[in-house]
């Protein structure tokens, strides 16, 4: 469940491919050694890369701090609850 967090503003910094830091984060969807999938105030978000581990999660302030060897990141689109074939039948 997403958290209200008290620093709703986003924000990326990343030190050389290395270490990202990031704040206005709503929530950790889910992570492994490759990808963190998150929610934040600017979109859902995904970093890609090798041996990714998180070093600092605190949801309450919306701070979230990934390490390892970053490939990617990216924004995609929030999905919604009920997205499944029935549910793109009944909202058409």
């Amino acid at each position: 469940m997403p958290v209200e967090n008290k620093n709703p503003t986003h924000r990326i910094e990343m030190l050389d491919c290395a270490r990202l830091s990031l704040t206005g984060v709503k929530e950790v969807k889910g992570f492994d050694e490759e990808t963190v999938s998150m929610s934040t105030a600017c979109g859902a978000m995904t970093v890609e890369g090798e041996g990714l581990h998180i070093t600092l999660l605190d949801l309450e302030h919306g701070n979230v701090t990934v390490e390892g060897h970053l490939t990617a990141l990216y924004y995609t689109k929030e999905r919604t609850h009920g997205g499944g074939l029935f549910g793109r039948w009944k909202n058409k």
